[in-house]
């Protein structure tokens, strides 16, 4: 039976180390040592230490910031650095490591409610246009942020 899902192996500043992530048609999580993100059509939930989750609004975008400790990658056997995927014709992920931070871009899908989603060492940027409403809720370890 085939797979129903790509896991890619996304390189974090060192060779060895980086980000799982898992792609499905209508999912996306990318998981570390101490914190998880699952995109969802309507909704991003982040699991692990989360300091704070904060909804502004610019001239034409709505951006949900998301802050928390530095990323711990996760040793890999197989590592893809400063590339530019598509996968399931829907999904784009853009890896950037430089030697002052890394970061991941994950462009969705036109029928989500977000366009797209940064992660970096410390920080990630959930960005909507201005006319969707962004909902954040909290339990234990968990941030729902979800999108109207």
């Amino acid at each position: 039976m085939p797979r129903r899902y790509e896991r890619l192996y996304l390189g974090w500043k060192d060779k060895n180390m980086g980000v799982i992530a898992e792609i499905r048609p209508s999912k996306v999580v990318i998981s570390s040592y101490n914190l998880t993100f699952m995109l969802e059509p309507n909704q991003v939930t982040i699991e692990g230490d989360i300091h704070s989750v904060d909804v502004i609004d610019t001239s034409k975008r709505r951006n949900a910031y998301v802050s928390y400790d530095d990323i711990k990658p996760v040793p890999l056997g197989r590592v893809y650095c400063n590339h530019f995927f598509t996968i399931f014709d829907r999904f784009k992920i853009n890896v950037i490591n430089h030697k002052i931070a890394s970061y991941i871009t994950i462009i969705v899908p036109g029928d989500w409610l977000y366009e797209f989603m940064v992660i970096s060492d410390n920080k990630a940027c959930i960005s909507m246009s201005k006319g969707r409403k962004a909902y954040v809720e909290e339990y234990d370890k968990t941030f729902n942020i979800y999108i109207t």
